[in-house]
């Protein structure tokens, strides 16, 4: 025991979580954490395990209040917390029931009442507590209440209930996030056909070229002695190589990487600016098919995107007055999805600059390595 105990010492004011349904990279996540405890001392925070984070806080009393503050969610998902320990064994556990958020539409006021609310959502799952917000009536669009409900159990988007008059009234139910079960992976969060763990078989079918390959063409030589070669292994429009005595001295070369999205043509520069600056630049780069299609090439080996995103992951990589946020939040929930990591670099922070004077400056850090941790 005294060959361990000034470790376990050192991680016995430490927390261990992870989130239901996702791997956030750590950057994400430690961005999460230090805005959610801001105030409470937060010292390091590490991976040790796929998907499992450790936090470790100055005193164990400042770990105690973060364990005692309730149910947190990251990207609207749930996440488990545990005080560490030198006995527990720290992996993913298989749950039965999570907290999840709902949002109910349609619903009179007058039915906005703790009570009036648990009632109705118990129809779901157990009721657990409500959003603040709603409980201010701060925002009265939809009610929001945190229930715990069954991963194998039906999620029904119309409720209904009859009110002090007999009158039946209808509830439009809104999940922030269903606990859909994964027969693959058993993971949490997605459906089969969703998962990255299933492997499609590929089948590899000739290509009609409409050339009878028991016909052998005849060489062409030139008066070099070289010989032209045309249509081997992957060229671009009609690019060629030239073969001497069985040596290929130029070839085309398959590169691994792709442009996936890009500004349309023709764009100036002040457009590109009040872009930055007024959370305009949706019909300059179709940001929204962009993470689509990155959710779609996803991929659990190594991989790696570069370039310029125009768009920022915290409001720390922008700076200036005039900076809105409108596009961190879809360009984060992208990256959490294909658990990308922001690759660190030595260098100037910010990428990009208006390259105006102050007080209108505006500096940006948009142009950024990408890599999962594959």
């Amino acid at each position: 025991m005294e060959d361990i105990e000034e470790e376990v010492n050192y991680w016995t004011s430490s927390v261990v979580c992870y989130v239901l349904g996702t791997n956030p990279p750590l950057l994400v996540f430690e961005g999460f954490c230090r805005r959610m405890w801001k105030n409470l001392g937060i010292d390091k925070m590490a991976i040790i395990g796929h998907g499992i984070f450790i936090v470790r806080f100055v005193t164990v009393e400042q770990r105690n209040q973060v364990l005692n503050n309730g149910i947190l969610f990251f990207d609207k998902k749930p996440l488990v917390m545990k005080s560490w320990s030198a006995q527990e064994d720290f992996r993913k556990e298989s749950f039965q029931k999570v907290p999840i958020w709902v949002q109910l539409s349609n619903l009179d006021l007058k039915y906005w009442g703790e009570r009036s609310l648990y009632k109705i959502v118990s129809q779901i799952g157990k009721p657990l507590q409500i959003d603040p917000i709603t409980k201010a009536k701060e925002k009265l669009n939809f009610a929001r209440v945190v229930i715990e409900v069954s991963v194998d159990q039906d999620f029904p988007h119309l409720i209904s209930f009859v009110n002090e008059q007999d009158k039946q009234m209808d509830v439009i139910v809104q999940y922030e996030w269903k606990p859909s079960l994964c027969s693959v992976c058993k993971g949490l969060g997605h459906e089969d056909i969703q998962c990255q763990k299933q492997q499609g078989k590929q089948v590899w079918v000739p290509k009609n070229t409409g050339v009878d390959p028991t016909k052998k063409a005849k060489a062409e030589i030139d008066k070099d002695g070289f010989q032209l070669v045309i249509g081997k292994g992957k060229k671009n429009d009609g690019e060629m190589t030239k073969e001497r005595s069985g040596v290929r001295l130029l070839e085309v070369t398959k590169f691994s990487f792709q442009v996936l999205g890009e500004a349309s043509s023709g764009v100036s520069r002040d457009e590109q600016d009040r872009a930055i600056t007024e959370g305009g630049g949706a019909p300059l780069v179709r940001r929204a098919d962009l993470w689509e299609d990155l959710r779609c090439l996803r991929s659990m080996s190594p991989w790696v995107l570069l370039g310029d995103f125009n768009a920022t992951i915290n409001i720390e990589e922008r700076v200036g007055v005039k900076v809105r946020t409108l596009h961190s939040e879809a360009f984060r929930e992208c990256m959490i999805d294909c658990e990308l990591e922001d690759v660190h670099y030595n260098g100037c922070f910010h990428t990009w600059s208006n390259n105006q004077d102050p007080p209108d400056r505006i500096v940006a850090k948009l142009d950024r390595v990408l890599g999962n941790s594959t």
